[in-house]
């Protein structure tokens, strides 16, 4: 028979890995959101950010309709913040 602190351990470990990936997934989403907003603000920073909300919430519709994923506001919360911080970087520059 499996005991209860086996199942603790086997739930604590469950969440972790959850955990894990959903900081890694939102890391990336903001790594993408400095990615696309840096390339972009060479231009200019306005359309630059413009730009970044609208492939973060598209990428996010793309997630829902067409591939497996579901729409996430905070993935695409995450991404526009990665442009937010170039913003703020080039505009004190």
């Amino acid at each position: 028979m499996v005991s209860m602190q086996k199942i603790k351990e086997l739930i604590t470990s469950i969440q972790s890995s959850i955990v894990a990936s959903v900081k890694l997934d939102k890391a990336l989403h903001f790594l993408a959101g400095v990615i696309i907003c840096g390339l972009l603000s060479i231009s200019n920073t306005f359309l630059a950010i413009v730009a970044t909300t609208l492939i973060a919430y598209g990428k996010e519709f793309v997630d829902d309709k067409i591939t497996v994923g579901s729409f996430d506001h905070l993935d695409a919360i995450a991404t526009i913040s990665g442009g937010l911080f170039v913003t703020i970087i080039v505009l004190c520059v």
